[in-house]
C-alpha cells in the first residue's frame, strides 16, 4: 500500500508500543478540558496541540496521551493509535464514531484472486478482479509516485510494515535548525534507551489495503496526503484498523517469500498476474509451466516449453438414462509431474435443458467442452477430478436413412393388443444398437388406414407410414459395447389400423407371413401363435395358465434375487412335450421403469441372463432346478429329456428386484 501521508506525531510511538499487549474496551468521548499541572499549564496557555506540547506531554507523567490525542483530533490517525493502545477503547466503536467503513476488514494472501471494490470522487464504483501480491511496479496510471510492487500489502511496496521512531518525531519549525536537531536527537536517544527503535508489524495483507492500492494505482495524482485525496482518501482511512494494533490482523502474513510477475501487453490492469511460492510449478498464462525459483527471487520465474493446457481423455464414472434425458459423470487424471489446466470434449445429444458441475463449459450442441472451474482451474500432478452434466428434453441425434427409417435400429413389432375382422392395434419397440445417439424414425408398410397412434408422430404415403418420436422420447441413447448388455436406449410406440387390404395376410402388414409380430411359422391369422387360429398351440387343450412374475419379493425373502425362476407347480415326465404360448393379453414385464417387454423379449442375448443363449427379457423354461433353459418367446415347445418340476422365467440377469409386471402363459402338456 503506497503511502504519501504527513509525518506522524511523536505520540504515536508510545501507544503503538503499548498496543502490542493491551486489551480493547469501551471508547471514551473527547475530553473538553485537560487538568494539567506544572508545565501542562504552559502548554495549555500556548498551544496544546503544538509540537512543543507533544514533547512536553511525552516527557511528563501528568499527561494522558489518549486524552491529549482526542482533544486535538478525535478522528485522526494519531487518535486512532492512542485509542487502540488503551483499555477503554474499542476499535469497532472508534470506526463507527468517526464514520469509517469497517466492513471490508478481511485477511487476504498472495496468489488469491480478489475483486477489489472502491469508488472515486464522483461516486463511480469500480469492481476489478486482481491477484493479491501482483507486482505493478513503481508509479500509477496518473502519477509516477508510489510503490505498487506488492498489491494488497499494508505499507510501502513489499517492505515489512515498520514505524521507525526517528521518522515519527515531527520537525519543530519554530526552533533553529541546530537546536531542533539537538532536541530530536535527545528524544530519539531517550526512546532508544527504553528499547524503542522501531515498531515493526511484518507483512500485513488485507482487503482494505488491496482496494486502496488499486484505487491509488488508477486514480491517485500524487502530491496530496493519502487521507485528503478526493478519490482514494476514504479507502486510505478504511485501512487504519487493518494494521494498527492491538488487533488479530497483526498476524496476517504472506507466509514467506513468493514470486510475482505479469504477462501480456498494455497497462498493468490489462495484463495477467501470476504468483507462486519458491519451488512451486504453476501453469503460466502462456500455456507453459513456470517454475518459481527458490533461491533467486530477483529472477523469479523459469519458463519451460512444457505445455500445461492439456486435453485429457475422460472416463465415464457413472451415467443415468431416461426417455428424454441423460446424466453422465466423468473422471480425468493429470498424468504429468506438474499442474495443468485441463480441457476435454465429450459428444452429447442436443437438448433443451443443461446442468453441469465441477467445471466451466462451452456448449456446442452435439458436444460439450469442459474445463476446470474459473476459481480453481488447475489439476495437480497425478491428481484426479470428476465433473459431469445432465441434459434433458433431448432434441438431437444422428439418423442414417434406410428403407426401415434409420439404420442401426432393432424394430420389434409386437403381437396385436386387440384385433378384429377389419383392423388391429399393436405396439412397436425401437432399440438403438449403434454407438451414437439416434433421433429415431421407423417406416412400416401397413395394409390399412392409421386411425390412432400413441407416443409417436405419424405420416403415411400410400401403404408406407413413417413414425418418429415425440419431444420426450425421440432421441435414443447409444449402446455401450463394454457393459455386456445388448442394445442402448429404446422407445415404444403404437398404432391402430382399420380396413385391411384383402390381399394381405391378416396381421396388418402388407404381404409376408406375419414374422414381424414375433410368431412362429406364421399362420396368417394375426394372433402370433403359429397355431390353428384359436389362441392355442396345435389345437391341444390348455392344461392351465401359469403367471410368471418379473420378481416376487416373498420368494426372495425381500433380497435381490440373482437367479429368479417361477415354480409352475406342474411336474413333467420324461419325453412329454411341453407347449407354452403368450396370448395377446398376456401382459408385460419391465426390466426397469418405463421399459415394458412382452414374452418375445428384446433382440440380442446377454451373458449374465439366466438363459444366455436366448433373447434377453424373453420367456424361458426349464425342467428341474438344474435343467437346461429352453427359449420360448411368444410361443414354443420342447420335449422333456428328464422328469422334474417345470420352471418358467423372465430372462433377466444381475438383479431382479427392479422388475415390474407379469405374464399369463398358456401351458399344455402332451
Amino acid at each position: 500500500m503506497p503511502t504519501q501521508a504527513k509525518p506522524l506525531p511523536l505520540l504515536l510511538a508510545l501507544p503503538l508500543t503499548l498496543a502490542l499487549t493491551s486489551q480493547v474496551g469501551a471508547c471514551v468521548e473527547p475530553a473538553e478540558d485537560l487538568a494539567l499541572d506544572g508545565d501542562g499549564g504552559f502548554r495549555q496557555a500556548n498551544d496544546l496541540c503544538s509540537e512543543l506540547g507533544v514533547l512536553y506531554c511525552m516527557a511528563n507523567d501528568d499527561c494522558g496521551v489518549q486524552d491529549f490525542a482526542h482533544a486535538c483530533d478525535p478522528c485522526g490517525m494519531e487518535a486512532a493509535a492512542a485509542c487502540f493502545a488503551e483499555d477503554d477503547c474499542s476499535i469497532d466503536e472508534y470506526m463507527e464514531l468517526c464514520n469509517y467503513d469497517n466492513d471490508h476488514t478481511e485477511q487476504i494472501k498472495p496468489g488469491q484472486l480478489v475483486t477489489a471494490e472502491f469508488d472515486d470522487a464522483n461516486g463511480v464504483t469500480y469492481e476489478i478482479p486482481i491477484v493479491v501480491g501482483a507486482n505493478f511496479g513503481n508509479g500509477g496510471l496518473e502519477t509516477s509516485e508510489g510503490d505498487f510492487s506488492c498489491m494488497g500489502k499494508c505499507g510501502d511496496g513489499c517492505a515489512p510494515l515498520v514505524f521507525e521512531t526517528h521518522d515519527l518525531i515531527p520537525k519543530i519549525w519554530w526552533l533553529p535548525d541546530e537546536l531542533e536537531a539537538v532536541v530530536r536527537a535527545w528524544v530519539s536517544n531517550m526512546l532508544s534507551n527504553q528499547g524503542i527503535s522501531n515498531i515493526q508489524l511484518g507483512d500485513v495483507w488485507s482487503r482494505d489495503c488491496l482496494e486502496h492500492d488499486l484505487c491509488s494505482y488508477m486514480l491517485w495524482e500524487g502530491n496530496t496526503v493519502q487521507e485528503d485525496d478526493l478519490n482514494c482518501g476514504d479507502e486510505w482511512v478504511d485501512t487504519y484498523d487493518d494494521f494498527l494494533p492491538p488487533i488479530p490482523q497483526i498476524g496476517w502474513t504472506s507466509g514467506g517469500p513468493f514470486c510475482a510477475s505479469d504477462y501480456g501487453e498494455g497497462s498493468m490492469l490489462d495484463r495477467e498476474h501470476v504468483v507462486g511460492r519458491p519451488g512451486e510449478v504453476i501453469c503460466g498464462p502462456n500455456g507453459k509451466a513456470w517454475h518459481c525459483n527458490a533461491n533467486d527471487l530477483a529472477d523469479a520465474w523459469t519458463m519451460t516449453n512444457d505445455d500445461c493446457v492439456i486435453e485429457v481423455e475422460p472416463e465415464i464414472e457413472d451415467q443415468t438414462l431416461w426417455d428424454d434425458g441423460v446424466c453422465r459423470t466423468y473422471t480425468i487424471t493429470n498424468p504429468n509431474d506438474y499442474p495443468i489446466e485441463w480441457v476435454t470434449e465429450v459428444v452429447t445429444p442436443e437438448g433443451l435443458y443443461l446442468e453441469f458441475w465441477n467445471s466451466t463449459i462451452v456448449d456446442h450442441g452435439t458436444s460439450i467442452e469442459f474445463r476446470g472451474q474459473d476459481e480453481d482451474p488447475l489439476l495437480g500432478p497425478n491428481q484426479s477430478t470428476s465433473f459431469g452434466y445432465c441434459r434433458e428434453g433431448l432434441t438431437g441425434g444422428q439418423c442414417e436413412p434406410s428403407p426401415a427409417g434409420c439404420a442401426g435400429l432393432t424394430i420389434n413389432e409386437l403381437p396385436p393388443t386387440s384385433q378384429w375382422d377389419t383392423g388391429l392395434c399393436r405396439n412397436v419397440e425401437v432399440i438403438n444398437v449403434t454407438q451414437d445417439w439416434v433421433e429415431w424414425e421407423v417406416k412400416l408398410e401397413l395394409a390399412g388406414e392409421v386411425t390412432e397412434s400413441w407416443n409417436t408422430y405419424v405420416s403415411c404415403e400410400g401403404t408406407t407410414c413413417t413414425f418418429s418420436g415425440k419431444d420426450w422420447n425421440d432421441v435414443l441413447a447409444p449402446d455401450d459395447p463394454d457393459d455386456g448388455f445388448p442394445g442402448g436406449g429404446s422407445a415404444s410406440f403404437g398404432y391402430c389400423i382399420e380396413g385391411f387390404d384383402q390381399g394381405g395376410d391378416g396381421d396388418g402388414d402388407v404381404g409376408g407371413d406375419g414374422d414381424g409380430d414375433g410368431d412362429i411359422g406364421g399362420d396368417g391369422d394375426g394372433d402370433g401363435d403359429g397355431g390353428d387360429g384359436d389362441g392355442d398351440i396345435g389345437g391341444d387343450p390348455i392344461v392351465e395358465t401359469v403367471v410368471v412374475h418379473g420378481y416376487k419379493a416373498g420368494t426372495c425373502q425381500n433380497q435381490a434375487c440373482l437367479n429368479w425362476w417361477e415354480d409352475s407347480g406342474v411336474d413333467i415326465e420324461a419325453d412329454q412335450t411341453v407347449s407354452l404360448s403368450c396370448p395377446p393379453d398376456a401382459g408385460e414385464i419391465s426390466w426397469t421403469a418405463g421399459a415394458p417387454r412382452t414374452c418375445a423379449g428384446q433382440a440380442g442375448t446377454w451373458d449374465e441372463s439366466i438363459a444366455p443363449q436366448c433373447p434377453v427379457f424373453s420367456l424361458v423354461a426349464k425342467i428341474g432346478a438344474n435343467g437346461v433353459p429352453q427359449c420360448i418367446g411368444m410361443s414354443g415347445e420342447f420335449v422333456a429329456e428328464a422328469s422334474g418340476r417345470l420352471y418358467l422365467g423372465f430372462n433377466d440377469g444381475d438383479v431382479f428386484s427392479d422388475n415390474l409386471g407379469s405374464w399369463s402363459v398358456d401351458l399344455s402338456v402332451e
